[in-house]
């Protein structure tokens, strides 16, 4: 057996000198590598596979009590697993040998003691969670009503976290804003509010293009105070809120968004015996620019 060639490996090599060697041992014949070394010794046949590239090997059996006479074919080893082109080879190998140059080159027989090994198709994986966070400056303004004669608007910083699979999910966010005045003519509260929800969030997403929807319930720590007197009050404000994100991104996503929360129970403000004068904001708008952090 001769191994003429580039394309040899010596796993590929020794293999087809194994299994043609299990194929002869049926006739009783052995095989070995090399070119004969003496006329004393000289085999019955030299049979030269020629790999000239990795896709097909050529087999070439010469007979040498035949001066010249000789079998040629080409086996295509490309679309043969690696595990299986030893066996195919020495399958070939003996077919040449049997059949000499009376028949038409035979197709290798299929390996049937190590067959393909394919990976099944994997199954659709279902959606995972994932938890985000986000911050993003922002600002919070209470329109002019309820005897305000002009609108509030204080600035902060707003935080959220979110946990989700696929497109929906939950999160709680907060919102850490400057104490303002409220404006009642000549009459000035002092504002400072904290507030802080829980909502139900639902996500849209094509491509990196994302749009976020939550809509849940809030609940505002507020402390109003008036200056002149030192009166104050703090109370706890319960009411509902919705917002809208729009963000650009995967991993790391800049988002652009505003809110809207409703507090069904505002509080009045009066002096006594005079009566009320106004009405804490009843209703807040939210406008922030930010970016969101995701795992994974």
């Amino acid at each position: 057996m001769i191994f003429s060639g580039p394309h040899w490996s010596d796993e590929v090599r020794d293999g087809v000198m194994r299994e043609l060697r299990i194929e002869l041992a049926r006739r009783s014949l052995s095989v070995c590598a090399g070119p004969p070394e003496s006329s004393e010794a000289a085999p019955d046949k030299v049979v030269t596979l020629l790999a000239a590239d990795t896709e097909r090997v050529a087999i070439v059996a010469s007979n040498l009590e035949k001066e010249g006479g000789f079998t040629g074919r080409t086996i295509i080893v490309g679309s043969i697993p690696e595990d299986a082109r030893a066996l195919a080879i020495a399958q070939a190998v003996d077919e040449a040998l049997r059949t000499g140059g009376n028949e038409p080159p035979a197709t290798p027989k299929p390996r049937a003691a190590a067959p393909v090994s394919r990976t099944p198709p994997r199954a659709a994986r279902s959606p995972s969670w994932f938890i985000a966070a986000a911050v993003a400056p922002t600002l919070q303004i209470a329109p002019a009503s309820s005897g305000r004669t002009h609108a509030l608007a204080a600035p902060g910083v707003a935080l959220r976290l979110s946990l989700g699979r696929a497109s929906v999910g939950g999160s709680l966010g907060v919102a850490i804003t400057r104490a303002s005045d409220l404006s009642f003519g000549s009459v000035e509260v002092r504002d400072f509010r904290l507030p802080a929800d829980a909502s139900f969030d639902v996500r849209f997403a094509r491509g990196p293009a994302q749009v976020t929807l939550d809509v849940g319930l809030v609940a505002a720590l507020v402390n109003y105070s008036y200056g002149p007197t030192g009166d104050a009050h703090s109370a706890v404000e319960l009411g509902g809120r919705a917002g809208l994100r729009f963000g650009w991104g995967h991993r790391f996503v800049p988002w652009i968004g505003t809110s809207i929360e409703a507090m069904p129970r505002a509080i009045d403000f009066r002096f006594a015996p005079t009566g009320s004068f106004g009405q804490a904001p009843s209703v807040w708008l939210g406008f922030a620019l930010g970016t969101e952090v995701k795992w994974p």
